[in-house]
């Protein structure tokens, strides 16, 4: 059984999940030697993608691209075999649809690096997800900073305010430090009534 056959029946398997087989030929603009049916699932058909009126290079999102091509040669370079890489792919509608991949590299008798087959799997629930999840975070950071931040250290005795330094400073001084004000002195009609009976009470 050839290869191409063997693909073809590990297709007719997958052919209704949402993996789609590729195999790609190791040439600038990557050619597709194979792809499964099920490429549909993007909008596009087995035959567009295998005489390369659309290629794979062309609906990868123009900022994934540049780091896709360097990913690989770098893993080439290295003698890596097989690998996974996250990246966009525009469907026909013009969206764009986050995919993972999981690659095998194939080389010829000589041991030349000369075709990539791969899994190609639609991400994007869980990318979405994960971003949900991250935004989430971040607003909780910043309401929890934003909680600690108006929490104010003062004794509960003398008043004196705790600064960022672990020093204990008079409240005024503590304002000043935080705005250009001068402080005077009084008594609130509380406080000056209490006084005065007081001083009525020694009388």
């Amino acid at each position: 059984m050839s290869n191409i056959e063997q693909l073809k029946l590990i297709e007719s398997i997958v052919e209704r999940s949402p993996a789609i087989i590729f195999r790609w030929i190791i040439q600038e603009s990557w050619p597709v030697e194979y792809v499964s049916r099920n490429i549909t699932q993007l909008g596009y058909s087995q035959e567009e993608m295998l005489s390369g009126k659309v290629s794979w290079p062309g609906i990868t999102h123009p900022d994934d691209h540049p780091r896709l091509e360097k990913e690989v040669e770098d893993l080439l370079a290295k003698g890596i075999d097989s690998w996974s890489q996250t990246y966009r792919i525009r469907t026909r509608d013009g969206m764009y649809r986050w995919m993972r991949d999981w690659n095998l590299l194939l080389r010829d008798e000589q041991g030349v690096p000369r075709k990539i087959q791969g899994i190609v799997i639609d991400i994007t629930k869980e990318k979405t997800e994960e971003q949900q999840r991250e935004n989430t975070q971040k607003a909780l950071e910043k309401a929890l900073a934003q909680v600690i931040s108006g929490f104010l250290p003062i004794c509960s005795q003398c008043k004196a305010i705790r600064d960022d330094a672990g020093n204990w400073i008079p409240i005024e001084s503590f304002m000043a430090q935080k705005n250009p004000v001068q402080f005077t002195h009084g008594y609130c009609p509380k406080c000056a009534g209490k006084i005065l009976e007081g001083l009525d009470r020694i009388s």
